[in-house]
Parts: structure tokens; C-alpha cells; sequence
């Protein structure tokens, strides 16, 4: 299996119906422990959407939504909404597919679309999730685990694992730079759409990584390397 996902695409059989398969995710989710939600995936995040007045979680779950401080959220699982009520989200919430978001075109200023398009049934879908995303948002983020991301193999609701010349065709057309963040077991793909001005291949911009550092939150003991893995101003080897 670990062959295979470096490899490629692969999408995985199971029998599981998908709106149980995605209930299960939320289920999990409700119940982590709290330091899942202090991943530096997180606190990247929280720093992409941090200046935006608009801002949307895309496939929210429960909680992503309150940790990134976004000011709306969409998910197909209900308990979402109940869950982030409950643990007193000011936002507005949709119940929504993120392959056709409720949401007009360039409605918002920063969008995120986190650990979500492996879960997806076709390509077909995830092709229309980057779209989709495009429509709505200025910028936007969408992370996925990359080969050497444990929580791949151990996770029954992953249905694909991407190489980057799949996600350079999902993504064909888009504005976006492709990356690979983090080190095994934490490691991920980020693909990165910025506003118009955006160069694909940036070089170090001084005054945001200063910022970023600034606002980073500080509970778990992030090391400099992985802080500087995760800075979304340089471009990842």
C-alpha cells in the first residue's frame, strides 16, 4: 500500500454507504483529543484566513471553523451545525456540497478547504470542488495528506491519495502553486491559490513572515524547521 500511494492516485473499495462514511468522519472529529486541533496545519490556516472580513471553512466539521476563525462554514453532516453551535460559533453556517457551494461569485475574501477532497467519490467531484472554490474566494487553501501521511493508511474514509502531476490536472487551468508541507507523519499537500498579483514561484516576502510569526499561536512545541515548512510565503523544494 505504501508503494501504491507514492505512486498514484488510488481510490479505495469499500462498502460503506458515503452519507455513513461521512458521519463517521464528523463522529471522530466531535471526540479527538483537543491537541489535534493545535496541528501547525491549524495555526497555518488561522494565519491564511486571519486578515480576511469574509472568510469561509469549506467541509467544516465540528470545530474547524472556531480553531481557523472563520466567519462562515459549510458541510453535508447536520451534526457539524449542532456541534459547532454547541461549542458557540458566531458564524453562519450552510448545509452544503463543496461541489456546488451556496455562495456567490468572489463572496469571500480567504477560503479553506481542509482534509476533505480525499474523501470525495470521483475525480469528477474534486475537480469541481477546486472550482468551485475559485468562484467564491479571492484566495483559498486546500490541504490533503501527502505520501508519507500516516492517517492515509489508517483512515477507512480516504479514498485517494494524489501524486503531484494528478493534482497539477485537478487543478489544471487555476492559478496555484503546489506544495508539499510538513514531514512524515505530519505532511501534506497544500495547493495555494493567492489573489491575481500572485507570482507561482514567489520569492521570500520579509514582511509577511514577520507577521506570521507574530500572530502565531503558541500551545503546542512547534519546532523552527516545521514552523518553517509551514510558511505559506516561501515555496516548499
Amino acid at each position: 500500500m505504501k508503494q501504491q500511494m507514492i505512486k498514484g492516485f488510488i481510490p479505495k473499495n469499500k462498502s460503506m454507504p458515503i452519507e455513513h462514511m461521512n458521519e463517521r468522519v464528523v463522529n471522530t472529529l466531535v471526540h479527538i483529543e483537543e491537541t489535534y486541533w493545535q496541528n501547525i496545519r491549524y495555526k497555518t490556516m488561522h494565519d491564511f484566513c486571519k486578515n480576511a472580513e469574509m472568510s469561509l471553512s469549506v467541509g467544516s466539521g465540528p470545530k474547524e471553523p472556531i480553531v481557523v476563525n472563520t466567519t462562515h462554514a459549510c458541510d453535508i453532516v447536520q451534526r457539524s451545525e449542532t456541534e459547532l453551535t454547541k461549542n458557540g460559533y458566531k458564524g453562519k453556517f450552510k448545509y452544503a456540497d463543496c461541489t456546488n457551494l451556496p455562495y456567490l461569485e468572489n463572496a469571500f475574501d480567504a477560503a479553506i478547504c481542509s482534509e476533505v477532497i480525499e474523501h470525495l467519490q470521483t475525480e469528477e467531484q474534486i475537480r469541481k470542488t477546486f472550482l468551485e472554490l475559485d468562484r467564491v474566494a479571492k484566495k483559498w487553501l486546500v490541504t490533503t495528506p501527502a505520501p508519507g501521511n500516516s492517517t492515509y493508511i489508517n483512515e477507512i474514509s480516504h479514498n485517494f491519495s494524489f501524486t503531484r502531476e494528478k493534482l497539477e490536472e485537478l487543478t489544471k487551468g487555476l492559478k496555484v502553486r503546489i506544495d508539499i508541507r510538513g514531514t512524515a507523519p505530519r505532511i501534506y499537500w497544500f495547493i495555494v491559490k493567492l489573489p491575481e498579483q500572485f507570482d507561482p514561484t514567489p520569492q521570500t516576502t520579509p514582511e509577511k513572515k514577520t507577521e506570521a510569526k507574530t500572530e502565531t499561536p503558541s500551545k503546542t512545541n512547534d519546532t523552527a524547521e516545521e514552523r518553517k515548512q509551514f510558511d505559506l510565503t516561501t515555496q516548499s523544494e
